[in-house]
């Protein structure tokens, strides 16, 4: 474990270098964008900071404080880009698998000193998912490989570490095996063992894994029937394939 500190304080390197460019980055995309108005109806888009003042009555039947007159400010989330400090605290969230509010209220953004629109900015989201691929996975990739190439490459350098190499050898070189790829007797299971060796199912069932995979990432609510009919035929497929 030792052995692994000086690589796994690179990758640590790269983790804060990474955090704290793509801070910048959502500084000069998002920075100051994301306030809104405390009253989302008296000054809705294409309202903004400007239709924000006064005061305003609670209309929301299910709050407490329902029908009670409360002044209207132009306030911003808890999770936003205004400066370093936000910004690197904000992408800490996402960094825990806590971005869902975050990136529903950047896909909301539309202009500096105007009230946000559901999805006026939908590419907004990619900047959290190459964020996702650079900060996360691939930093989580490196410092899971730099571990393990630590342990490999200091195995077998104590005198126990030997031995139980060679246990282990002895083990494995002993143990009794069965046939591998023995051919099946049955003539049916022979015909199908050759079907599913040939290239052309190889690449037959490589096309429906593809078409699978597209049509679960394409599902969502209120689908029209012909588009739940022509799913239901390729699960078909896939399921017998």
């Amino acid at each position: 474990l030792i052995g692994t500190l000086r690589p796994v304080a690179y990758v640590v390197v790269f983790v804060v270098f990474t955090f704290f460019v793509f801070s910048l980055m959502g500084m000069g995309i998002f920075g100051n964008k994301m306030h809104r108005c405390t009253d989302t109806e008296g000054a809705a888009y294409p309202g903004g900071k400007a239709e924000c003042s006064g005061a305003y009555i609670n209309t929301d039947v299910d709050s407490h404080s329902a029908g009670c007159l409360f002044p209207r400010s132009w306030d911003k989330p808890t999770h936003n880009f205004d400066d370093v400090w936000d910004s690197m605290l904000t992408l800490l969230r996402v960094n825990t698998v806590k971005y869902v509010a975050i990136i529903n209220d950047v896909m909301d953004i539309t202009d500096v000193d105007q009230s946000p629109s559901t999805n006026f900015s939908e590419f907004y989201s990619l900047f959290f998912v190459v964020y996702l691929i650079v900060g996360a996975l691939l930093a989580m990739n490196l410092f899971i490989g730099f571990i393990i190439d630590g342990f490999n490459a200091n195995r077998g350098s104590t005198d126990a570490d030997l031995q139980y190499e060679r246990f282990i050898r002895q083990i494995w070189k002993n143990t009794p095996r069965p046939g591998v790829n023995t051919q099946p007797s049955w003539w049916l299971s022979q015909r199908v063992r050759a079907l599913t060796e040939t290239r052309e199912f190889q690449t037959f069932s490589g096309v429906c894994v593809g078409i699978n995979v597209m049509f679960m990432l394409s599902d969502h609510a209120d689908a029209p029937e012909l588009f739940i009919l022509i799913m239901d035929i390729q699960n078909y497929i896939f399921f017998a394939e």
